[in-house]
């Protein structure tokens, strides 16, 4: 039963149908995501957000919001543990990392007119803020853990996706 409830949810991030969608590289880590409880809890928020974008409303319906903060609460609790630096916890960082792309994607850019000539930047100062700081902590997670050396190759893809 999980399975297929994996493969519907997967379908669902990557607008395909069952039928041709068993083998992408993508599917392959998303599966493999869904198996790991703390990352999955970002994947279904994400998931969660891309169907909230689709909607008339087109912000986090109160099911995303409560997902994304399971989510970091969960996130919260592992790394304070002693070794709560992991792949897990890392690919969590990752996939909140996505959720973020996916919802600053569907945000108007900064609006042509009002950019200056010396700089044009596509997101506000606060989102560019908000994903720096994503990717500083992912440096960290991955420092602490070991280095790159010490990742699983299901979280160097993760990674390099």
């Amino acid at each position: 039963m999980t399975t297929i409830v994996n493969r519907v949810l997967i379908c669902r991030l990557n607008e395909t149908s069952l039928e041709n969608n068993d083998s992408s590289p993508m599917t392959l880590l998303n599966n493999y995501v869904l198996s790991r409880r703390l990352p999955a809890q970002f994947l279904y928020a994400t998931i969660s957000l891309s169907r909230d974008n689709q909607s008339s409303t087109a912000r986090p319906s109160p099911e995303t919001i409560s997902l994304l903060l399971d989510g970091l609460v969960f996130l919260k609790e592992q790394i304070q543990r002693p070794s709560g630096i992991s792949d897990d916890s890392i690919l969590a960082v990752i996939n909140l990392w996505m959720y973020e792309a996916t919802l600053l994607m569907d945000m108007p850019p900064v609006q042509p007119a009002k950019r200056t000539a010396k700089s044009s930047p596509l997101l506000s100062a606060a989102d560019q803020r908000k994903i720096e700081a994503h990717i500083d902590g992912l440096q960290r997670s991955i420092a602490c853990y070991g280095g790159l050396q010490a990742l699983s190759a299901e979280c160097l893809y993760a990674l390099a996706w």
